[in-house]
């Protein structure tokens, strides 16, 4: 009923966890190597995957739809190497693949930030499953997308409890990040005006600690009615903490001057401002911010180190 469909490149130290999550109920493995040096393929192979190989061109989506090409399943789970389907909660999902009205299925990807799973997770909803349908394609070199030419069939795309779990943040590398910006930058020569791509190019560069570039990514995105409302409110955050980088504490007042009622991006903000009042050496006001449960539960903190920010209290409060 459902096979799975990767594009890879280089990655021999993962992809046994992804092909291992999906073998319970992927009838089918596909493995698209886009030039890889190390021991990728073999592996793949000898988990059982059709392993195929395709020129790279710094087209996400091109390598994606070639390998959709290659699938005979009638669903397609989509898994890049460095993540693993939670076995579990794809089994409570089934009943949703004998709904004929719908197309594609939005799973839970759980983004783990750190080498320790404490670290710091987030979590976004994608569309990773869907029909296989030579109408349904992916679009975008980069971050591609496959809803709309679901939704433009007429199919509906079903929310889910699947949950994939990514690790691929914990060996973010130069190259990679480097990469990314490359691709964004040459969607916006082509779409200019694209306030996905902005954004996510703004995000990219502050992930490549380039603060300058990336805070005149994030005021352009400042000066626009288009961003939603969690991206414009981790747009006026990312400008704060590049402010606080630069010791431009008026401007971290300024960018932090709101209160979101997502309690994760919440959570976030108030830990910039616990930050901030410790740069001005307000400690004691500072630690008990960072005390708050608004910041523990936030999603988008690295608990490691709020731990050890609160291990230091009792050196302030002498």
């Amino acid at each position: 009923m459902i096979g799975l469909c990767m594009i890879v490149k280089d990655e021999s130290s993962v992809i046994a966890r992804a092909l291992e999550s999906a073998l319970e109920h992927c009838k089918q493995l596909v493995v698209v190597d886009t030039g890889s040096k190390d021991s990728t393929p073999q592996i793949a192979s000898r988990f059982g995957a059709e392993v195929h190989f395709y020129y790279w061109n710094d087209d996400f989506a091109e390598v994606r739809n070639y390998a959709l090409k290659l699938m005979r399943t009638e669903w397609i789970l989509i898994l890049d190497a460095d993540e693993e389907l939670v076995q579990d909660t794809f089994k409570k999902n089934l009943e949703l693949f004998a709904d004929k009205r719908i197309g594609g299925i939005n799973v839970i990807i759980k983004n783990f930030l750190g080498e320790n799973l404490q670290t710091g997770i987030t979590e976004h909803r994608y569309t990773r499953i869907f029909r296989n349908n030579p109408q349904i394609r992916f679009t975008g070199r980069i971050h591609e997308q496959i809803r709309e030419s679901i939704e433009s069939l007429g199919y509906l795309i079903a929310e889910s409890d699947i949950i994939i779990n990514h690790y691929g943040y914990k060996q973010n590398t130069k190259t990679k990040a480097q990469r990314n910006i490359s691709l964004l930058e040459s969607e916006l020569k082509e779409s200019p005006d694209d306030i996905w791509y902005k954004y996510h190019l703004a995000e990219s560069l502050f992930a490549a600690r380039n603060l300058e570039k990336a805070r005149e990514k994030y005021l352009e995105l400042f000066q626009s009615s288009l961003l939603n409302k969690d991206y414009f409110e981790m747009t006026r955050i990312r400008l704060a903490q590049i402010s606080l980088s630069n010791d431009e504490l008026v401007n971290v007042d300024k960018y932090l001057d709101f209160v979101s009622s997502n309690q994760d991006i919440e959570g976030l903000r108030l830990f910039v401002k616990a930050a901030s009042l410790m740069s001005q050496h307000k400690y004691l006001e500072a630690f008990d911010l960072y005390k708050c449960e608004l910041i523990k539960n936030s999603m988008y903190i690295d608990k490691v180190q709020l731990d050890f920010i609160l291990s230091k209290e009792g050196l302030f409060r002498l």
